[in-house]
Order: C-alpha cells, then sequence, then structure tokens
C-alpha cells in the first residue's frame, strides 16, 4: 500500500511526518485512558468517556454550523 501510494503521490515526506507526529497524541490518550480505566469503577468511566464525547462533538458542531 505504501508502494502505491508513493507512486500517486500521496505518500510524501511531510505525510509521514505528520502521521508520525499524530501517533504522540493517541498513545498519550490511551495510556490516559487506561490509567483512568484502573482508577475509576466501569460505571464512571463509562460516564466520563461520554461526557467527554458529547463536549467534543458540541465543540465540532460549533464549528462547522455557520453563524
Amino acid at each position: 500500500m505504501a508502494v502505491g501510494l508513493t507512486k500517486l503521490g500521496f505518500l510524501t515526506l511531510q505525510a509521514v511526518f505528520i502521521s508520525v507526529l499524530g501517533l504522540i497524541p493517541t498513545y498519550a490518550g490511551t495510556w490516559f485512558g487506561i490509567r483512568a480505566r484502573n482508577r475509576l469503577s466501569p460505571e464512571h468511566f463509562r460516564n466520563s468517556v461520554l461526557c467527554m464525547l458529547i463536549i467534543l462533538g458540541a465543540a465540532l458542531m460549533m464549528r462547522v454550523i455557520p453563524e
């Protein structure tokens, strides 16, 4: 797949760099989530995740919907 994307011009050094940088917050969030899951009850963890998704969804809608 990488060879095909490179031939098409979609896999550039800049794209690889951005992808690698994107792994940092991904792994940090995973680490934080595991630690939070181990400290909270399953119900509190589930509610925390749902609240975070609602907040992020609302923030995204506020950016997308024109005033």
